[in-house]
């Protein structure tokens, strides 16, 4: 057998003992998802608005997707949505990032979807790290500036290998 053969055996045989088979539904059978909470609320014209929640700490990440009235529509309104600790006051997302240690730093990885944004808030099982003992963060809402929007943010939590 070749160096490069055996090299890729021990690779796949690794992987699939790892759980992230690349043979079969192993891998995705090994992730869970449960729910957290669902959050809905109404955006008026160029507010700003904020949800206190708790991270869920059943799962290494927290998942948050965010959906809005008319969003399919020709002229949509545009919502988008903040994770900021606790602590922020004030934020705001047009003033440049803020350092990682300050309170209104924003927290967690963006997801490109226009039509479906979400976000993924990593380090889990409740991150003490960043959001502190009690494991809860702000959910900040910005709204469109010219048309008003019913709003709702589901939030998962995620465990399991990245497949």
């Amino acid at each position: 057998m070749t160096l490069i053969v055996r090299v890729v055996l021990t690779g796949l045989v690794s992987v699939h003992a790892a759980g992230c088979a690349l043979f079969g539904p192993i891998c995705l059978s090994k992730q869970k998802r449960t729910q957290v909470t669902t959050i809905t609320g109404f955006a008026a014209p160029g507010t700003v608005g904020f949800h206190r929640v708790a991270y869920g700490r059943a799962g290494s990440q927290n998942d948050l997707v965010l959906r809005w009235t008319g969003r399919s529509d020709p002229t949509p309104p545009l919502l988008r949505m903040y994770v900021t600790r606790l602590e922020c006051e004030h934020f705001d997302p047009s003033r440049p990032a803020p350092p990682s240690s300050d309170p209104c730093a924003q927290v967690g990885i963006r997801l490109v979807n226009p039509l479906q944004p979400g976000l993924i808030i990593t380090h889990g099982r409740g991150n003490p790290e960043r959001f502190g003992p009690t494991a809860e963060y702000k959910l900040w809402i910005i709204a469109d500036p010219e048309l008003p929007a019913g709003y709702r943010v589901d939030v998962t939590a995620f465990y399991g290998p990245d497949c």
